[in-house]
């Protein structure tokens, strides 16, 4: 084994002092004069991780936790006859009972050994760097049936590494590796998940719905501008967190159709065009509702320095109420841009994550990259430039590699657009080796940016109205508190929402932490919360349902107390007769 680790003395590899193989277990390596050297460790270690020679000797030797000695056969000299008929010598040796048996060696770079494992059916010796390596070389599974360092796919023919195992990534031909009852691939995994979607969806539907009638009512009546404006934009707020409800009850009503179905189906509902369109209702929703809160700020602290808004808003015109109409049309207009551009065909080579084939095509399994057909071609046909490779040129050099005499491939070959993941979600989390990060920092920067302009406004509102009361009188200025608290709460939940999910986004970028993991917390707890809160606040409704709430229940307790008295009186009243007759009695 050190002779392979020996090499990296030479000069053209620099050596890093002391350098350890491998790295988490430092079994071989060199010390720090940089000689060779065997390193034991003084525990045992956990070796899912080692194979070939490594795991071969740390089990046999007892190092490993769990973990038994494959070696169930000594290489005896009638075994593997004319395996190597140049280099054979025979000779004598000892087993561990002390039994003496003919065995043999082999000469290599003038020295002899006998690490060899023979197999059981085969009668074939391999080396130990093949042993417990995930790859049947014996074609009897007997060089891999022993070790515990793999994942065994249900079609029995495919060794993966147990890591792998319910990684979001298929490796198994037949994906076993995923689709199973420890991985539980649904699309919302766990009651919890599937629970909160199906509540958030409901109320934010409701509510918005409801939010949305009323404005529209409204919106007619209105004779002053600030007024107007007002139930403008909430008009747009409410229309934006009523696509996000509409988002998480479809999600809902897919996964209980899909069911524990959904893992071995998820290339139908990742591949679709329905998939796409949920994802840029969820984005625009976003997006409508973040831009229309930003505006809708500005025009507040705007009303806050010309008090004289405050105090005598001007009458609607229609000059006034076409340009409300055109800001709210572009604004609009920019959200849905923003939610479709990462599925124009004309930009795939920067959005598309894969492409989904055919199960029985059992060259690409589950998704594969640019990278996997890249590394597929190159094998193919040589010398690519893959730097300059487009996707729809990697799609005619694949369509090429197969026959067309029944139909080609073309119609089994799919794509797996921006949005095309098991929740159909704007694609947050991204690195610098991802070639839409461009894309998604740009968007989140968009969403810093709103906050900052929204938090700023409020704060110079909060500075302002510290003084206005003198100004506009203490009726307008307790309308303005009462409208500046139910803001600052609104505000309060975006901040807690998207501040540190930006946060995460950018420490994923720059890989300090993975937060693929936190997609289905992200997009189904945390970002949709706001709308099912923002309807209440703008409408004063939570006020009014803790208002109704609270009569309800001063009246219930008020009853239950007047019941309580009257059946404690009524007690009181029939023990007094029932003394009176005690005491003429006893006289």
């Amino acid at each position: 084994g050190i002779e392979s680790v020996v090499f990296l003395q030479k000069d053209s590899c620099p050596l890093h002092s002391p350098f350890r193989y491998p790295f988490r277990h430092k079994i071989l390596g060199f010390d720090d004069k940089k000689r060779p050297k065997l390193q034991l460790p003084a525990n045992k270690q956990n070796c899912e991780n080692m194979y070939g020679e490594t795991y071969v000797f740390m089990s046999c030797t007892g190092s490993c936790l769990n973990s038994k000695c494959p070696l169930t056969a000594i290489p005896k000299i009638n075994l593997c006859r004319n395996q190597f008929p140049q280099s054979l010598l025979k000779t004598f040796a000892r087993d561990t009972t002390g039994t003496s048996y003919l065995s043999y060696v082999i000469r290599s770079h003038d020295s002899y050994h006998n690490d060899f494992f023979v197999c059981q059916k085969s009668k074939k010796c391999i080396p130990y760097s093949k042993v417990c390596d995930l790859v049947d070389d014996c074609g009897d599974f007997a060089d891999e049936s022993q070790c515990n360092n793999h994942f065994q796919c249900a079609n029995q023919m495919q060794f993966i590494p147990k890591p792998q195992k319910c990684d979001g990534i298929f490796h198994c031909l037949d994906f076993s590796d995923e689709c199973n009852e420890e991985c539980s691939r649904q699309i919302l995994n766990g009651w919890f998940l599937k629970v909160v979607s199906c509540v958030y969806g409901m109320l934010a539907v409701l509510f918005n719905t409801t939010n949305i009638w009323r404005c529209i009512a409204k919106i007619p009546k209105c004779e002053n501008v600030r007024s107007l404006s007002n139930k403008f934009w909430v008009l747009l707020i409410s229309s934006g967190d009523f696509l996000i409800g509409l988002y998480l009850l479809i999600v809902a009503v897919s996964d209980f159709h899909y069911g524990d179905k959904f893992c071995n189906m998820q290339a139908i509902w990742r591949t679709s065009s329905f998939c796409s369109f949920l994802g840029v209702i969820s984005t625009s929703g976003s997006f409508i509702s973040m831009f229309s809160m930003t505006v809708m700020s500005l025009i507040r602290l705007r009303e806050i320095v010309r008090t004289s808004y405050l105090i005598s808003s001007p009458t609607v015109t229609k000059q006034y109420s076409l340009k409300l109409a055109v800001v709210g049309w572009l604004l609009v207009t920019t959200a849905i841009t923003l939610s479709v551009f990462p599925i124009i065909s004309y930009f795939e080579d920067f959005f598309i994550n894969g492409l989904s084939y055919d199960p029985d095509l059992k060259l690409f399994i589950g998704f594969p990259d640019k990278s996997k057909h890249l590394a597929i071609i190159d094998a193919y046909r040589g010398h690519v430039k893959k730097s300059f490779l487009s996707w729809d040129l990697i799609k005619n050099l694949i369509l090429e590699m197969f026959s067309t005499d029944y139909g080609g491939i073309s119609s089994q070959m799919k794509t797996v657009e921006f949005y095309g993941n098991n929740f159909c979600f704007f694609k947050y989390f991204v690195t610098f080796k991802d070639p839409q990060r461009i894309f998604v920092w740009c968007v989140q920067a968009i969403y810093f940016l709103c906050l900052l302009i929204i938090a700023l406004c409020y704060l110079s509102i909060a500075a302002v109205t510290k003084n206005i009361s003198a100004k506009v009188g203490s009726k307008f200025a307790s309308r303005n508190q009462k409208t500046q608290r139910k803001v600052q709460i609104m505000i309060a939940t975006d901040f807690i929402c998207w501040f540190p999910f930006i946060t995460v986004c950018i420490l994923h970028s720059f890989e300090v932490l993975d937060a693929t993991d936190w997609y289905p917390i992200i997009s189904v707890v945390v970002l949709p919360i706001n709308s099912v809160l923002n309807p209440l606040f703008y409408e004063d409704i939570y006020s009014k349902v803790f208002a109704s709430f609270k009569g309800q229940f001063t009246t219930a307790c008020s009853n239950f107390y007047d019941k309580l008295c009257c059946t404690s009186s009524y007690s009181v009243e029939e023990e007094q007769p029932q003394s009176i007759g005690n005491e003429m009695r006893s006289d």
